[in-house]
């Protein structure tokens, strides 16, 4: 399949990391605990990520704290561009 312009110049872009850094605003799903959804884009690969919310708990000298459950997915490109440019 053809691309066009606009998707050539897109993947440069993506490629040349230009376009890193969130995509939209971060998403708050309220619970029994928290859950955090988000995009971003890093070195010019896309990140979905989902983070629990993180806990406290006193050790006996000061509160520690805990950060909560990360997962990432991330999104590959099986697209070779360079060879069409």
């Amino acid at each position: 399949m053809r691309k066009t312009n606009e998707e050539k110049g897109l993947l440069a872009k993506l490629a040349s990391g230009v376009l890193d850094g969130m995509v939209g605003d971060e998403r708050v799903y309220r619970g029994y605990k928290n859950v955090y959804c988000g995009k971003y884009i890093k070195d010019g690969e896309p990140v979905s990520y989902r983070q629990g919310e993180s806990e406290r708990f006193f050790n006996g000298k000061e509160n520690e704290r805990v950060p909560g459950r990360r997962e990432e997915e991330h999104y590959e490109e099986d697209i070779d561009y360079e060879e069409e440019i």
